[in-house]
């Protein structure tokens, strides 16, 4: 059977590569509970990103009014030199836990900065006008299931992950959304976090067990599903 992994990992700035320890299950040790946890230092860029809107009855057209892309796409820390720690709050078997799984958790403080240009579209996806700058002031919890590197599985890979906003604040320069347009970028960008936490908490996973990090590109889910808010393990 595949194992799983739940790590809750505790970021105290933004996301990137960390080095964490070479932890492999197979001829090293397994991760123990740390209370120190790893020190890292977090920047992050995320790949551009198409929203495309539903068309209205009788509409055809390949990107429908309100449709936008999200291009340079960036994470940064709220200010220069912080760095964030990684923890491994807990490793299987346990009551809770099967063997092979991790409990972690990751804050990203108040103040970390999101930032990208909106790019509206025409009917046939065309750009419309110049793009817009967007940028986020925020904070966050985030929780996840990973999956680790298997016979059945090569690569470290998120199974269940959900983020919690201590604070969330959009702002887009330029002629103001409304309120429904507003609402639509703040879902997508925080989808499009969500992704980037997954992909570098897989990451660092891989970058234990393996001594290498996932290739850039890969798809750090599998089976995922949205880790419900009071964290069971949904078997």
């Amino acid at each position: 059977m595949t194992k799983k992994v739940l790590l809750l990992l505790v970021i105290a700035s933004t996301l990137g590569a960390c080095q964490p320890t070479n932890n492999s299950n197979s001829g090293s040790a397994t991760p123990s509970p740390s209370s120190g946890g790893m020190a890292i230092s977090l920047n992050q860029t995320f790949p551009n990103s198409r929203y495309v809107a539903p068309a209205p009855p009788g509409i055809k057209a390949k990107c429908p009014a309100g449709s936008f892309d999200l291009t340079s796409q960036t994470l940064s820390p709220p200010s220069p030199g912080v760095t964030g720690l990684l923890k491994i709050n807990g490793v299987g078997p346990t009551t809770e836990l099967a063997d092979g799984e991790f409990k972690i958790t990751l804050t990203i403080p108040d103040g970390t900065m999101y930032s990208a240009m909106l790019q509206p579209l025409d009917p046939i996806c065309g750009n419309v006008g110049p793009a817009r700058p967007v940028s986020a002031n925020l904070g966050l919890s985030y929780r996840a299931v990973v999956e680790e590197p298997s016979p059945n599985q090569t690569f470290a890979c998120v199974f269940r992950s959900r983020a919690d906003y201590s604070s969330f604040a959009i702002n887009v320069t330029g002629t103001p959304l409304d309120s429904a347009l507003q609402a639509i970028l703040t879902g997508r960008i925080q989808m499009e976090l969500l992704k980037v936490l997954d992909f570098a908490v897989a990451s660092n996973l891989n970058q234990q067990k393996t001594g290498n990090p996932i290739p850039a590109g890969t798809d750090p889910r599998c089976n995922w599903n949205e880790l419900p808010v009071d964290g069971r393990i949904v078997r």
